[in-house]
């Protein structure tokens, strides 16, 4: 008796007891010691597995009182059920902590009087209809199920919980019904879950062909059946259990389907990377031109337009309900791996970029330096080395001051920037050394030895020496400019002395024996000129002395004087005896043409000598040399000149002179 009512309580929610009404309030009535049984193991189907969970609805027991006569009222009858019930409740067993519960804190107690079935069959009937519909109408407003359903088990699947629910009370185990319910429930999901995710994993291969524009809908389409199909095969169960149920298909279905979602997005990421590269490298400036400002906001810029269209890309591939968009940013997720390669990519072309612009202004200061020193070199003026300094400074600090805002803003200069200054600097040392050791190598720096002292010794022309002049002292000067100028070219003065950083020394670029042959050639070459300046000025001193005595017999000797110490009345009196002079030439010789005729071949005949023995500055020939060729006649006396004019030949001879 005791397994069949623990059996018969753990399976249904309402007992239904018969009762003959004439037979209420008898101790033996109806069995009603059974219910004593029926209590006893309600309280340990309550405390099943030895918890302390309490039911949340309480069993319906329903007492059917047949063949009520009305002459006692159905309330006084159920009053005395309880009373019965009550007696038997108080006399069991009662486990601890149950000491003092009512038995109304666990049966709801109720009872249906019918009308005596013989004398009263319509009655009868119509009562029975109304009992029946608590039971099948929910509708009705006393529906027993209406608060009741823990028990619900689906019928497919009542057997297997009713044979497990008997084995349990044949071998006189602790029942749990709600555990017995979920068990259920979780066998019968589990095995469909795992024959539906077994017949989407022989799909696999299938899955390995569909394209990045169908997977989306297809993976949705493949889910939503399955979960039909699981729905449909645990209706009725356990909701917690299906809803777990339910949730593992999804977990188990998604990573099968993962497979192909990862070769999809490993496609969308890898193709984005070499689009990256591309849009990033039409960022760089052309290989001489300086970039624009902002190139860093740029490459930022690309940088995030295309995380940006990457995202969006893989966003529309993830079905619905899909967990992997937090896995897009894992430490190995595609985007992490595609902003890895951004880094890469913007290091890469900012140092491509620096290196493009470092040549650019390389070669802007090479040529900058180049067409500044061409000119100071050809000069070589006293003061080279310090315009050479200065220009140097110059153009070194404009390369920089192009060369740091570029390389600042892609974040090289901070970590580069004394280097490249250093670079920079050692670049503009060496361009500034190099152009003067050419300079100091080529052949014509004899030439331009010479040409230095030829300056300031005849004036880089046939220089007349005159009474006041001083050879000797210009030979001298002329001599130290020379040796000044060798001096230059000799070592490198790029910084004064005393100046020159640590570990840099002068470089020579005129060794010992090339200074001692220059040396010796320029003195070879500068000695006949001191001898020549000396007999040109006393040849010249006599014809002075002549003119200033013909000045002093005609003017006298205080005007004379006078004339000599002021200069502007000298040139006054000079223009108008040129001018007698040349009305008087004039008046013998004839027309200018003819005039111009004979200057013309007189010129030729002196430029003749001088082309054939080379020029001052060429250094062929020296102007004591230039001088005996054009003026010989003077020295040995100019009288024997044949000419077809005698005036012009005497104009001549004074124009030599």
């Amino acid at each position: 008796e005791g397994r069949s009512a623990l059996f018969c309580l753990a399976l249904t929610d309402v007992m239904m007891v018969n009762m003959w009404t004439h037979e209420i309030g008898r101790h033996q009535a109806a069995n009603l010691p059974l219910l004593r049984t029926v209590f006893e193991v309600h309280l340990r189907l309550m405390r099943g597995g030895g918890g302390d969970t309490k039911q949340t609805t309480k069993p319906l027991l329903l007492f059917i009182l047949r063949d009520w006569d009305e002459s006692t009222p159905s309330d006084s009858l159920r009053e005395t059920i309880v009373q019965d019930l009550s007696k038997i409740w108080e006399e069991i067993t009662k486990p601890p902590g149950s000491e003092e519960a009512r038995l109304t804190d666990f049966f709801q107690l109720e009872c249906e009087c019918l009308p005596h079935y013989k004398f009263q069959k319509q009655e009868w009937g119509e009562k029975v209809e109304q009992i029946s519909r608590r039971f099948t109408d929910p509708t009705s407003a006393d529906f027993v199920f209406a608060t009741r359903g823990e028990k619900e088990v689906p019928a497919d699947g009542f057997a297997e919980f009713a044979s497990d629910l008997w084995d349990k009370i044949a071998k006189n185990e602790e029942l749990d019904l709600p555990t017995q319910r979920k068990m259920l429930a979780m066998v019968r999901c589990d095995r469909r879950r795992k024959a539906l995710v077994e017949t989407l994993r022989e799909t696999a291969e299938e899955w390995r062909t569909v394209t990045a524009e169908d997977f989306k809908a297809r993976a949705e389409e493949r889910v939503a059946k399955m979960c039909v199909e699981f729905a449909q095969y645990t209706a009725g169960y356990d909701e917690e259990v299906v809803a777990d149920g339910r949730d593992k298909l999804l977990r188990d279905a998604w990573p099968i389907l993962q497979d192909r979602f990862d070769s999809l997005v490993r496609e969308l990421r890898l193709e984005a990377e070499r689009g990256s590269s591309d849009r990033l490298k039409e960022l760089l400036p052309a290989d001489a031109a300086m970039p624009s400002k902002g190139f860093s906001r740029e490459v930022a810029k690309v940088g995030k337009q295309v995380l940006v269209d990457l995202e969006d890309s893989v966003e529309m591939l993830i079905p619905e309900g899909a967990p992997w968009k937090e896995k897009l940013y894992d430490p190995e997720g595609p985007m992490v791996l595609l902003r890895k390669h951004l880094d890469g990519e913007e290091r890469q072309l900012k140092q491509i970029l620096g290196n493009q612009v470092k040549t650019t202004v390389r070669k802007d200061l090479e040529r900058m330096l180049a067409s500044r020193l061409v000119h100071l070199l050809d000069r070589a003026d006293p003061g080279m080395w310090e315009q050479i300094r200065s220009d140097k400074t110059t153009c070194l600090g404009n390369a920089l001051a192009k060369l740091q805002p570029i390389l600042e803003d892609v974040g090289l200069w901070r970590e580069e920037g004394e280097r490249i200054k250093g670079e920079f600097s050692a670049l503009a040392h060496d361009a500034v050394h190099d152009r003067v050791q050419d300079k100091a190598a080529e052949d014509s720096l004899a030439d331009k030895i010479f040409n230095r002292f030829d300056i300031k010794m005849n004036m880089k022309k046939t220089r007349s020496w005159l009474l006041w002049d001083n050879p000797p002292k210009d030979f001298e000067e002329g001599k130290r400019q020379a040796m000044h100028l060798l001096a230059m070219f000799e070592r490198s003065q790029l910084y004064a002395e005393g100046e020159w950083p640590i570990g840099l020394t002068p470089p020579t670029f005129i060794d010992a024996d090339r200074k001692r042959a220059l040396t010796e050639g320029f003195e070879e070459k500068i000695q006949p000129e001191l001898k020549w300046a000396m007999d040109n000025k006393a040849a010249n001193s006599t014809s002075n002395w002549m003119m200033i005595t013909g000045l002093v017999i005609v003017l006298g000797w205080d005007e004379a004087l006078w004339l000599l110490r002021n200069p502007l009345a000298l040139l006054g009196l000079v223009a108008l005896a040129g001018g007698a002079g040349v009305a008087y030439f004039l008046h013998f010789v004839g027309s200018w043409g003819q005039l111009l005729a004979v200057i013309t071949n007189k010129l030729a005949e002196l430029a003749a000598p001088a082309q054939q023995g080379g020029t001052a500055d060429g250094g062929g020939g020296s102007s004591k040399d230039l001088l005996a060729n054009k003026s010989g006649s003077q020295l040995k006396g100019e009288g024997a000149r044949p000419s077809t004019f005698p005036a012009a030949a005497a104009v001549t001879k004074h124009h030599d002179e």
